[in-house]
């Protein structure tokens, strides 16, 4: 390497994936070099249970012309496995990748074309939908749950309701540090847009570009109306994130949602019941569900900020 490249470690966190993990790692290994910068894949391992580590290996094996590490986390989440990646490596620059995906050949090359071009401490892609049996078409708001970018999104700066993902990211190490790593308070419900938050209050700008693309791969029993509908659920417990985010204006907010959901929503809902596709009925029954959830967990905290200080209730 020379003196003018940059190091990137990728970092895959991964936990009993391990046959998404060795087609991940085989997307990874295909990526075309640059002159601009080297790279290297640090797997994090969360306490796996199944042939991971022999993954790995063969890994190790296999592709002889990349350098691969790995590393054990034995706490068991999201932030975890993704802190010990920071705390593993001596790259200046981290891109985060999960186990269940598959890279663009051009993946890298894009995400720091965009670095260099924005000036951008922090830059994330765009994310494609891969069905393993696409026996069942999801509509566009599963789709999105499913995290799957706008494919008519153009490059520009994230910002509040348009978050970057931590499976297409690529970071400064050293601004990851600056916000206090990924909170594990909050692990699995919203550690990552925490962060994000937490950047933008410093006065850091993330940016997105539509050219760095990743594919999830989603098996069969992801794609189907019960996994969409948990997954809706599941998503929209995250009412502290809700607070960071607004603030005092939070209980308003979660108001009008309540009011939306009554006025708009349900009878869309009963709408697509009668005269929608089966797309369409799934789609809404999510969005519903999710705005219910979402603003029944944001009043809740805000009533329990209300009326507890210094973890004793008034």
């Amino acid at each position: 390497m020379s003196v003018s490249q940059t190091e990137i470690c990728i970092a895959v966190c991964t936990r009993n994936r391990d046959l998404q993990l060795r087609e991940a790692i085989k997307s990874l290994a295909a990526l075309n070099p640059s002159d601009d910068f080297q790279w290297h894949i640090l797997v994090v391992d969360n306490a796996s249970e199944d042939d991971t580590q022999k993954v790995i290996r063969d890994a190790i094996a296999a592709y002889p012309q990349i350098t691969i590490h790995s590393s054990f986390e034995p706490q068991v989440g999201f932030a975890y496995p993704r802190n010990r990646a920071v705390r593993e490596t001596n790259s200046t620059w981290i891109a985060f990748f999960d186990d269940d995906q598959i890279a663009d050949s051009d993946w890298l090359i894009e995400l720091w074309g965009a670095v260099e071009t924005n000036n951008a401490i922090c830059v994330g892609g765009a994310v494609k939908l891969r069905f393993v049996e696409p026996s069942f078409h999801p509509g566009p708001y599963c789709r999105q749950l499913l995290g799957e970018t706008d494919p008519d999104a153009k490059e520009r700066p994230y910002g509040p309701g348009f978050e970057p993902g931590t499976g297409n990211l690529l970071i400064r190490k050293e601004a990851i540090s600056e916000c206090g790593g990924f909170p594990e308070d909050h692990d699995g419900r919203g550690e990552d847009a925490i962060m994000f938050a937490k950047m933008r209050a410093l006065g850091h700008v993330a940016w997105f570009t539509p050219h760095a693309i990743i594919h999830h791969v989603i098996p069969a029993r992801r794609n189907c109306p019960s996994a969409d509908l948990a997954l809706a659920k599941e998503s929209s417990n995250a009412g502290d994130f809700g607070w960071i985010r607004w603030g005092w204006r939070l209980p308003i907010i979660s108001t009008a949602r309540l009011i939306n959901l009554s006025v708009v929503q349900i009878p869309k809902l009963v709408w697509f019941r009668f005269f929608g596709t089966d797309a369409q009925r799934l789609d809404q029954s999510c969005r519903a569900r999710f705005t219910f959830g979402r603003s029944i967990a944001e009043l809740r905290y805000c009533l329990t900020t209300l009326f507890q200080r210094n973890g004793k209730v008034l």
